[in-house]
Parts: structure tokens; C-alpha cells; sequence
């Protein structure tokens, strides 16, 4: 029985840990390559990159990728923007986008609600 226990608390602890190690954090572009980084194309256009780890799902880094647009969006004053080129690179991200003031279309996003909901 203490076996067995003493077993399983090692595979939970293996697999907590594994989780930790593979996961990329939202931060900066780092020495490692990882991270965001982002650059103003023109007066309302930018464009951004997230760069995981390659143990990334695609969902988290596309979430990432667009918490970055939205933070650069309402930095600059912008609240809505719309993604007009996507580059996905192995485990990287690249979106270009163009941002507004006022919703242009039905299919913007809101910068101030996408980042309300995934920033926490």
C-alpha cells in the first residue's frame, strides 16, 4: 500500500512539474526566443509575434498572440482591431492587424473585453 502511494505521489509531482517546465510564460521576447514581440507597420497597423516553447498548444499561443494585439491596440488609443494577415511558423505567431476607434465591422474584436477576459 505505501508503495503504490508513494508511487502515484511521484507520477502526480512528475506530472505537475512537467507542466511547469513546458508551458511558456506571457512575457517579453527573451534571449530563449520566447515570448511576444511587436512593431508599428503604419499610423493604425502593427504587427505582433508570440513565440512558445514547442510544447504550446495552438489555441494558448494564438491567445497570446492576441492578448499582445490588444494591449498594443489600446496602448496607442485604439479599441477595436481587425487581423488582416496571420503567419504560423512551428511554434510561433504572427499576426498583422489595423486598428480602430469605432467598430468597422461585425467580426472585430474588442481589444478592452479580450484582454477583461484572458488577461486573468
Amino acid at each position: 500500500m505505501k508503495k503504490t502511494l508513494r508511487f502515484s505521489f511521484f507520477i502526480a509531482l512528475g506530472v505537475l512539474l512537467a507542466g511547469c517546465v513546458t508551458s511558456t510564460s506571457y512575457h517579453a521576447l527573451d534571449s530563449s526566443g520566447e515570448g511576444f514581440a511587436d512593431h508599428r507597420l503604419g499610423d493604425d497597423c502593427f504587427t505582433v509575434s508570440f513565440s512558445g516553447n514547442g510544447q504550446m498548444a495552438p489555441d494558448a499561443l494564438l491567445r497570446s498572440a492576441l492578448r499582445r494585439a490588444s494591449e498594443v491596440a489600446t496602448n496607442h488609443g485604439y479599441r477595436y482591431f481587425t487581423v488582416f494577415s496571420e503567419r504560423d511558423q512551428n511554434s510561433a505567431l504572427e499576426l498583422s492587424f489595423r486598428c480602430y476607434n469605432e467598430k468597422p465591422i461585425e467580426d472585430a474584436i474588442d481589444a478592452y473585453r479580450f484582454l477583461t477576459y484572458f488577461s486573468s
